[in-house]
C-alpha cells in the first residue's frame, strides 16, 4: 500500500485495511515512523520529501506527538507531517480548506470553563440548593460534594451523557459518597447545565465531543483526501471513537492502534473486565457497532510495520510477549496456561534469559537499584524506560540520578507542591495553620524566597 498523492486520483479510496496495530514489543515511536514512511514511494519521497507535509498525524497525546516529530527530524526529515494532538482537534478547521456553506455548531464558540471556575460553581449550587431544602452540610463536606460532582460531570460527559440521564438511575447505582441525596444531585446537575449555558461557558470534554462531531460533519461534506492517520488511542472516550471511526471511512485514513495483545484467545476476549487492559478494544468495537467476526477489524488487527531489526529479534520478544499474555488472562479462561504454556515453555530461558529480578527490602532500596542500572545504561550509550505506576518511586529514582547528574525526562510532570515555589507556600500555610510555632517559622524564614530576594539564606 502506497500513498496516493496524484491530485486527479485522489478521490480513488486506497484498498486494504484501515485498522492496524503495533504490538507491545515494538518501539512505539520507531515503528510508526518507520510504517509512515514505508508508505511512500522511496525515490519519490527522496526526490520530493515535502510530500511528508500532505500527511496528518492525529495523535492522542502532546508527549506522543513530540516523540514522532523528534524522531522524524533525527532521520533528517525537516519538512513535517501535520501533527495535531487529539485534544487540539479545532486545529484541523485552520489546516484543511471547509467549505463555506459549513455551519459548526454555536457551542463550538464557547469558552472552556476552568476546573476551578467549575468547583466554584458547582459548591455555590450546593449551597442555595441546602437553602432551598432547609439541608446544611459542612463546609468540608460541601466541598468534598462539589470535588465529587466535578468528576461525575467530566465521566458524564466523556459518555455524551447529562442530568436528564441520570433520572434514569436510582440511589444503588451510584457510589457512596453520592448516594446521599439523589434528588439534590439532579437539581444541582440541571441547574449547572442551565448556568453553562447563560455565561456560554462549556466543559473541555463536551467542547471536544462538539468539534469532533463539527469535523466528521465537515468531512460528509466535503471529504479529506490526503493520507490521515489516528495513532495511539484506544478510543475510550466516546468522541475520540466518533473520530477514529470517522477517519478509516475517509478515502486515505487509518488508525493505528497500541498495545493490542494479538495472543489473546477468543475465550479471552469474551472474558474481559473492564480493569483488564485490552478491555479499551472491546469498548471501541462496540462504538463502532462491530460484533461477533466483524469485530476482527479490530481485535485481529494487522501489524502497521515491523523493521528488518524487530524481525530478527522477533523470536526473543514473541515468547516474552506471549508469556506476558498469558500471565494477563483474565482469571476464568487461566485453563489456558496448560495448553499455551506448553508451546513457549521450552523457550522461556531465551526469552527471559535478559531480564533480571530484583527483590528489595523497601523502596529506597528499590529506588537506588533502579537508578544504579538507568546509570550503567546511560554509560553504555543505550536507552532506557522506568515504568511505575508510583509517583513516590519515580521521584527517589530521580534523587538517586541526581548523584550522577543525570536528569531523566518525566512524563508524569512536576506537581506543584514540589516545586520551589509550591513548598514556600505549603511552609507559609503550615506556620499559619501551626499559630507560628518555632521550628516551622525558622524552615519557613530559610526558604529562598521568604524576603523577596530569591538567594539562599544562610543556615
Amino acid at each position: 500500500m502506497i500513498f496516493n498523492f496524484n491530485k486527479e486520483a485522489q478521490d480513488k479510496t486506497l484498498l486494504g485495511p484501515r485498522v492496524f496495530n503495533l504490538p507491545p514489543h515494538i518501539d512505539f515511536v520507531r515503528g510508526f515512523v518507520d510504517g509512515l514512511l514505508s508508505k511512500f514511494d522511496s525515490q519519490v519521497l527522496n526526490s520530493s520529501p515535502e510530500l511528508l507535509s500532505q500527511v496528518t498525524i492525529l495523535a492522542s497525546n502532546k508527549v506522543l506527538a513530540r516523540n514522532i516529530e523528534e524522531f522524524l527530524v533525527k532521520r533528517n526529515y525537516f519538512v513535517l507531517p501535520k501533527i495535531i494532538e487529539l485534544g487540539n482537534i479545532s486545529d484541523a478547521f485552520y489546516e484543511w480548506p471547509i467549505k463555506s456553506s459549513f455551519k459548526r455548531r454555536p457551542a463550538s464558540e464557547f469558552r472552556v470553563i476552568s476546573r476551578l471556575n467549575k468547583f466554584l460553581f458547582l459548591n455555590k449550587l450546593i449551597e442555595e440548593i441546602q437553602e432551598e431544602d432547609d439541608q446544611k452540610f459542612s463546609q468540608i463536606l460541601t466541598f468534598d460534594l462539589a470535588e465529587s460532582l466535578i468528576r461525575l460531570v467530566e465521566e458524564l460527559n466523556i459518555n455524551d451523557l447529562s442530568s436528564k440521564d441520570l433520572k434514569k438511575l436510582t440511589d444503588e447505582d451510584l457510589p457512596k459518597h453520592l448516594q446521599l441525596n439523589l434528588g439534590m444531585l439532579h437539581k444541582v446537575l440541571e441547574r449547572y447545565e442551565v448556568m453553562l449555558y447563560q455565561e456560554k461557558l462549556i466543559d473541555e470534554n463536551v467542547k471536544y465531543l462538539v468539534e469532533v462531531c463539527d469535523l466528521i460533519d465537515a468531512w460528509n461534506l466535503s471529504p479529506h483526501y490526503k493520507p490521515i492517520i489516528v495513532v495511539g488511542s484506544t478510543g475510550s472516550q466516546l468522541a475520540t471513537a466518533k473520530l477514529m471511526e470517522a477517519v478509516t471511512r475517509l478515502p486515505q485514513g487509518f488508525v493505528v492502534l497500541p498495545g493490542l495483545d494479538p495472543y489473546l484467545s477468543e475465550r479471552g476476549w469474551k472474558s474481559l473486565t473492564a480493569d483488564h487492559p485490552q478491555y479499551g478494544f472491546l469498548g471501541l468495537c462496540k462504538t463502532w457497532g462491530l460484533d461477533g467476526f466483524n469485530r476482527d477489524k479490530v481485535i485481529k488487527a494487522p501489524t502497521w510495520f515491523e523493521s528488518p531489526l524487530d524481525m530478527k529479534t522477533k523470536g526473543k520478544k514473541k515468547i516474552r510477549s506471549h508469556l506476558i499474555s498469558l500471565l494477563m488472562r483474565p482469571g476464568s479462561v487461566t485453563d489456558e496456561w496448560r495448553v499455551e504454556g506448553q508451546l513457549i515453555a521450552d523457550k522461556l530461558l531465551l526469552a527471559m534469559g535478559a531480564v533480571t529480578l530484583i527483590e528489595a527490602n523497601n523502596s529506597r532500596e528499590e529506588a537506588a537499584a533502579i537508578g544504579l542500572r538507568i546509570k550503567e545504561a546511560v554509560n553504555k550509550g543505550s536507552t532506557v524506560a522506568l515504568i511505575t505506576p508510583s509517583k513516590l518511586l519515580a521521584r527517589r529514582v530521580t534523587v538517586a540520578l541526581n548523584r550522577w547528574n543525570i536528569t531523566p525526562n518525566n512524563s508524569l510532570g512536576v506537581s506543584l507542591a514540589r516545586t520551589d515555589f509550591g513548598l514556600f507556600f505549603r511552609q507559609t500555610a503550615q506556620v499559619l495553620e501551626s499559630a507560628f510555632q518555632f521550628d516551622h517559622v525558622i524552615g519557613l524564614l530559610q526558604n529562598r524566597y521568604c524576603g523577596g530576594d530569591y538567594i539562599w539564606h544562610d543556615k
